[in-house]
């Protein structure tokens, strides 16, 4: 499931990008980032009975800045008292490759639930990603810098129908 979910998040990311910001990262397999400086992060939560998968993609302040420019197409709008269109546009990102997510891994039997995107700002946090999950980490190198897509896969443990 972890392959499935992971292939989905990056083909979801590489889409998402190109289609909002015009641009296509290059992506490798990497561990998190090393917060230094401000970054903006934007989480996102999906489940069912069978899966629970959380999303992050972390992005250091300047190229979310940029990518918010691109977005905008205005490189003004995501400077100064607008650091507000900035959250915005991480949030929607994480919300739409938790969409592509969906789509490829949730089924009619077992749809996916997604949750409201959540963003985080600041210096020098960490997202911790508990339980047992299996995890996957991708850089997701731009012209102007590198974010992170992360993710964790849960599959509780099924019990039987009359059991404990």
């Amino acid at each position: 499931m972890l392959e499935l979910v992971s292939e989905a998040a990056l083909v979801g990311a590489a889409d998402v990008f190109e289609m909002m910001a015009r641009v296509r990262p290059a992506a490798t397999e990497a561990p998190g980032p090393r917060v230094q400086g401000t970054w903006v992060s934007g989480i996102v939560g999906l489940g069912s009975e069978r899966i629970r998968i959380s999303l992050v993609v972390h992005f250091p302040l300047e190229l979310a800045r940029d990518l918010t420019a691109r977005l905008l197409g205005d490189p003004r709008g995501a400077r100064g008292e607008n650091g507000h269109l900035v959250r915005d546009a991480v949030g929607e990102i994480a919300n739409m490759i938790a969409g592509r997510v969906k789509s490829r891994v949730g089924s009619d039997r077992h749809p996916l639930a997604v949750s409201l995107p959540a963003v985080v700002e600041g210096r020098e946090f960490a997202i911790a990603q508990g339980g047992r999950a299996e995890r996957f980490s991708y850089r997701l190198q731009f012209p102007s810098g590198a974010c992170w897509l992360e993710g964790a896969v849960f599959a509780p443990e099924r019990r039987p129908p009359n059991g404990p």
